[in-house]
């Protein structure tokens, strides 16, 4: 629940909306690596899903029904992985055959060709996708045997009998694009990393300089506590002249003052107490 007050409204709510559009929890680092991977997941699969409907009334339209039956299949299957996303321990499972699911599905277009062989443009997305998903070691993983998989049908089109052909001209083209596509999603994904692994050091120096100036700050004020009583009022004995303390107990005045501040005593005696105690030594003096 949102409660706002006061003239910032505007400020409360947009950043609400903004770090949080879609509700998702993200109280500690984990909370909120996994929420990002979640919302990346559900963009996509809503993207996908709306792709896969236009091609599918597209491809229909134009005849090609096999391509318009595996786009129109698979909008169930997106809509699966949606639905298994809301729950967060299934987040890995479905980042994993999500990737594999969108793999096959743009090497199946990738063999098609669909129209005029534009179907395989969709092969650049798998990269994007699998290092974002899966992180930089089990997304290079999964995008270089995509690629392999890739060059095979473009090398062997012809004795499979792939129904469209790719010229050198064609293939080296894609083939390059994914390559860049791939490297510069690594490069910034490696990169998000360090920098969020910085900031979660940074945020740890923090708190424990934070934890310190507590500590400080409490041993401060009893420090500021045992001064104020100080110089409030001592209940002090007539007769003996002990201090009693907060917790009630009786202690000599040297005792009571040397806890209580940085003096030190040194006993001696006065005149006065001198004239009592050792009148003989006094008079021979």
């Amino acid at each position: 629940m949102l409660v706002v007050q006061g003239d910032g409204w505007r400020e409360q709510i947009g950043d609400a909306v903004v770090r949080n559009p879609f509700n998702l929890d993200y109280q500690t680092d984990e909370d909120l690596e996994a929420s990002r991977r979640t919302l990346l997941l559900r963009l996509l699969i809503g993207v996908g899903v709306l792709a896969l409907a236009v091609n599918g009334v597209t491809a229909l339209s134009r005849g090609s029904r096999i391509l318009a039956l595996v786009d129109l299949a698979m909008i169930p299957v997106f809509l699966f992985f949606l639905a298994l996303s809301f729950k967060r321990r299934h987040l890995d499972t479905c980042s994993f055959f999500g990737s594999t699911t969108l793999g096959i599905l743009t090497l199946f277009l990738a063999y098609f060709g669909g129209t005029e062989r534009s179907a395989v443009v969709w092969t650049l997305t798998f990269p994007i996708i699998a290092l974002n998903l899966l992180g930089p070691r089990r997304g290079t993983v999964f995008s270089a045997l995509h690629l392999i998989i890739l060059l095979s049908l473009f090398t062997f089109g012809k004795a499979i009998d792939m129904p469209v052909s790719y010229s050198f001209f064609w293939s080296s083209r894609i083939l390059f694009a994914y390559s860049t596509v791939f490297l510069i999603t690594l490069i910034a994904e490696k990169l998000r990393g360090t920098i969020q692994k910085k900031l979660l050091k940074t945020q740890e120096q923090l708190e424990e300089t934070l934890k310190e100036k507590e500590k400080l700050i409490s041993e401060l004020t009893e420090t500021l506590n045992e001064v104020k009583t100080l110089r409030g009022i001592i209940p002090i004995c007539a007769h003996c002249k002990k201090i009693r303390s907060d917790k009630g107990y009786w202690e000599q005045v040297e005792k009571y003052v040397q806890d209580r501040s940085e003096a030190q005593f040194s006993h001696a005696l006065c005149p006065d107490c001198a004239k009592d105690l050792y009148p003989d030594q006094l008079s021979q003096a």
